[in-house]
């Protein structure tokens, strides 16, 4: 029995060992031209590809280098880890998937559909007559993809949504994701990226998510957005909020004029710097939405719950609330302002931004303001008209 198993295990020893010299000097190179014309006649544009080899890494590994297809993709190198044990069984399962270097170039074109920049439109199909009913083979159920784990260092992103008006354009640089895939189940355990929106105002900043849900023809799920370094270029949210406040008659010229120059600066600055940014959020096919959000700068905290539609549009009713030393100094010259104070003296009422971003609108709610301005300003003149009346008596 003994030399059953010793000649049992030699066999097995000759096996690994032919399979890794196998692998070790298999010129998996010559197939790059046949791979090469496979993938431009399934992509129908340019694919260039520059190296293709072959290895052991606990399991088969394949590895491209210089991969590019024009004019929306680029990689430096990528890599997939084939898992032996499950593929024996039939079920595909990669270890993980490396990439490195990505460039990649996405474009949502003016009928909603998402596709790699430079994808030709589909070709128009001349109308045929029927054809005859046949009865289709019962279709096979596919095993589901299982990648252990996805990586992605180096890489930048670049979208543009040619659906809105104008077109909003959005780059991702310095791109690292790090997520598995179960079938249709994404978990996302780690995406970081600096984030630039062109157009005016512009929007940038530096964000870090987590995500797990499903992904089929939408993402559906929960996340966790964090973003720091954000700012609103071009664009003075502060001083755009008091600029719409009409119900107050030359509230933004009084204070452009009169206010002392440390706070002057502040409706004069040209950007908004937003302090670090925390979103709780949850993804359906139709609108990302978020609760329970403060968006804070050092002159002001916004708070409330909206959604940002999967087009851009962001609807969100929030509740201003100015620090109070500001606010103070508002009130002192304007004072129609003072009956919007709170109980810790910081001018709070709510706005509502809305729109297709970067072009979004502030609207402060100004039947909430004018009714505000009345009842305060009534009160006051009661209460005045009985001081009045008691001192007479």
């Amino acid at each position: 029995m003994k030399k059953i198993l010793k000649v049992v295990f030699v066999l097995l020893l000759l096996a690994v060992a032919g399979a890794a010299i196998f692998i070790a000097t298999f010129d998996a190179d010559r197939y790059r031209p046949s791979l090469i014309h496979r993938m431009e006649s399934a992509l129908g544009r340019p694919v260039q590809l520059q190296r293709i080899s072959l290895g052991w890494r606990g399991g088969i590994s394949l590895e491209l280098q210089g991969l590019e297809i024009k004019p929306a993709v680029r990689v430096e190198k990528a890599g997939a880890l084939l898992r032996l044990r499950p593929l024996l069984k039939g079920d595909l399962q990669l270890g993980s998937v490396v990439v490195t270097g990505l460039n990649a170039k996405i474009v949502r074109s003016s009928n909603g559909a998402i596709e790699l920049e430079g994808t030709p439109p589909p070709p128009t199909q001349a109308s045929t007559a029927p054809a005859p009913a046949s009865h289709p083979a019962p279709a096979v159920k596919a095993a589901p993809l299982l990648i252990q784990r996805i990586q992605v260092t180096e890489g930048t992103l670049s979208f543009t949504d040619l659906s809105a008006q104008p077109p909003i354009h959005l780059t991702a640089e310095d791109l690292e994701l790090e997520a598995s895939l179960h079938g249709d189940r994404l978990d996302l355990k780690k995406l970081t990226c600096r984030f630039i929106q062109a157009g005016q105002p512009a929007l940038q900043g530096r964000l870090s998510a987590s995500f797990n849900g499903t992904f089929q023809q939408a993402l559906v799920g929960q996340g966790r957005i964090h973003v720091e370094d954000a700012r609103l270029e071009g664009y003075n949210l502060l001083r755009e909020v008091f600029s719409r406040l009409t119900v107050i008659s030359g509230l933004t010229e009084t204070l452009m004029s009169q206010l002392p120059e440390s706070y002057a600066e502040k409706f004069n600055a040209k950007d908004t710097l937003f302090q670090p940014i925390d979103l709780q959020v949850k993804a359906d096919p139709q609108e990302i939405s978020f609760e329970n959000v403060r968006l804070g700068t050092d002159t002001f905290q916004l708070g409330g719950s909206g959604r940002f539609g999967l087009k851009g549009t962001l609807q969100f009713p929030a509740q201003i609330q100015v620090e109070p030393q500001l606010s103070a100094a508002l009130i002192r010259l304007v004072k129609e302002l003072k009956f919007l104070a709170d109980e810790q003296g910081r001018l709070t009422f709510p706005i509502l931004l809305q729109g297709d971003l970067p072009q979004v609108s502030v609207l402060p709610d100004l039947n909430y303001l004018t009714q505000r301005l009345v009842s305060s300003k009534g009160e006051e003149l009661i209460g005045s008209l009985l001081d009045r009346v008691l001192k007479k008596d």
